[in-house]
């Protein structure tokens, strides 16, 4: 593995909304922010 492949990170994403246009959102632990659902992906998995 060479040095700028070590410095990529793969994350999934996605957008989850109803039909009155609401999204689905996220908030982690101990945080105050929302965020869309989603995170890093783990050696070996698929998006």
């Amino acid at each position: 593995m060479s040095a700028s492949e070590a410095n990529v990170l793969e994350i999934a994403a996605a957008v989850v909304s109803d039909p009155d246009g609401r999204l689905l959102l996220v908030r982690k632990h101990n945080t105050s922010s929302f965020m869309q659902p989603g995170g890093k992906i783990d050696t070996g998995k698929l998006p």
